[in-house]
């Protein structure tokens, strides 16, 4: 009988050994680490984030969990939900083109708070975390386009990411990773409504998703199981929530290409399909220089599910912007950048931002739809008040890997990190491989302790 996909992707984890990664993979996987981390840092400096943080440790109680930003320690579970909502809410964490899927804010959330909480050595994290990118970003191209239009894939996907990171830190046994996979893909959860409200819901996926992959995780480990034939069963995860599944991709591959060199860390604050517009508005910026303010109306050409997704037209809060096309095009335009503090109350009312905001629309160029979501496009036809019409084009296809020295800038300037943390964090990194027991270890990236919450 042949194995199940679940019972491919245990055999492919647990057979998954530090002396079998390529040296580029091992760096790769510190270029993550670093990226999530930095993503964290800003979350749990937000308002919203502090509140998680309260809520996680007056639930978790004490534990041996550090939350990333903070001095303080709860159990794996509500250490993981904190830095998987944290690692998120900025919408500054990486993304796998292609696969409707940001992998880092629940894998790495998992085998952070798993790695820290059972004193894992620095090889155990770094094979959980490639192990945990190589499986989830396969299940996300297997299920993907059509399960996107309902579902959140960083949710959803994202609680098999966790499980996995958690199992191989847990030391589970093939049988007990499939166990775990299968009550991973029960709790798997989160809808696309958020982005039609413009509501707050989206960190909170990938904190559920860290929370319940966990779950799954330790409940294997107490030998409780689960469906054997998540993936493909009849009523498993792929029939329930996508109209058409390709079972293929979900081992495609795995231990001979590995997808975690492809993934992107994402250089501005908002979502990743607002990017393409952004980088042509700061073309646009260098074009125009004094002209901008002579900026009459802009046409923002885009493919049909970028222009659902990202174009709002009533910005009230953060979150509103980050899905708004026009404006963070504006905001490119006008501020020359769209890094977290161009989502704070001050530069998210800018007078100039919001004129320039209001000249903005978004139209669906069915064309651009070609090759999405592996290639994205933007086209935007700016026209002056004396009429000229200046055109910029930006096309992309696949991803846009990072070096580790690239990251570490973008935790420096975007995500604003201070100096002393950045050098802690960074050095800590390099040598994560020779780190025998990580208790304790990222409790040295707090820089915010009890009197910062108001419990």
């Amino acid at each position: 009988m042949s194995k199940s996909i679940s019972e491919t992707l245990a055999t492919y984890a647990t057979g998954l050994k530090f002396t079998d990664l390529p040296p580029q993979v091992i760096q790769q996987a510190k270029s993550c680490i670093l990226d999530i981390v930095g993503c964290t840092w800003a979350g749990a400096h937000t308002d919203m984030g502090k509140k998680l943080i309260e809520l996680a440790v007056i639930n978790g109680g004490p534990g041996n969990t550090s939350i990333v930003g903070s001095n303080l320690k709860t159990s794996a579970w509500s250490g993981g939900f904190a830095n998987g909502f944290n690692a998120n809410i900025e919408s500054l964490d990486d993304v796998y083109e292609g696969s409707y899927y940001h992998p880092g804010a629940t894998a790495i959330s998992s085998a952070l708070a798993v790695a820290e909480a059972e004193n894992c050595s620095g090889k155990d994290l770094i094979v959980a975390v490639v192990a945990s990118y190589e499986i989830a970003i396969r299940i996300a191209l297997a299920i993907n386009p059509s399960h996107y239009e309902y579902w959140h894939t960083t949710g959803t996907v994202g609680t098999f990411a966790a499980a996995i990171a958690a199992s191989l830190l847990l030391g589970l046994s093939e049988q007990q990773i499939v166990w775990a996979l299968g009550n991973a893909g029960t709790q798997a959860s989160g809808l696309g409504q958020y982005a039609e409200d413009g509501a707050m819901s989206k960190p909170l996926h990938p904190a559920n998703a860290v929370k319940n992959g966990l779950t799954a995780a330790y409940l294997a480990k107490a030998n409780f199981t689960g469906a054997k034939h998540i993936f493909e069963g009849d009523k498993g995860f792929g029939a329930a929530t996508a109209k058409e599944v390709d079972n293929q991709l979900y081992t495609a591959g795995l231990g001979e290409h590995y997808l975690i060199l492809e993934v992107s860390p994402k250089q501005h604050a908002s979502c990743f399909y607002t990017h393409p517009t952004i980088n042509a508005s700061l073309k646009l910026r260098e074009t125009l220089q004094e002209k901008i303010n002579a900026i009459d109306k802009v046409v923002i050409y885009t493919d049909k599910t970028s222009a659902q997704v990202s174009s709002r037209t009533e910005v009230s809060e953060a979150h509103h912007g980050k899905f708004s096309m026009g404006f963070c095009f504006s905001l490119g335009m006008v501020v020359g950048r769209v890094g977290r503090d161009e989502f704070l109350p001050e530069a998210l009312n800018n007078p100039e931002v919001r004129e320039l905001f209001a000249k903005t629309s978004v139209v669906v160029e069915t064309s651009f739809s070609e090759g999405f979501p592996r290639r994205k496009r933007s086209k935007v036809e700016v026209t002056l008040t004396d009429g000229t019409v200046i055109t910029e084009k930006i096309d992309t296809n696949g991803g846009h890997p990072l070096t580790f020295t690239e990251v570490t800038d973008k935790v420096r300037y975007v995500i604003g990190m201070d100096e002393p943390t950045l050098n802690t964090l960074t050095t800590g990194l390099k040598q994560l491989e020779s780190i025998t027991g990580l208790k304790d270890y990222w409790k040295t990236f707090a820089d915010m302790d009890e009197a910062d919450y108001d419990r």
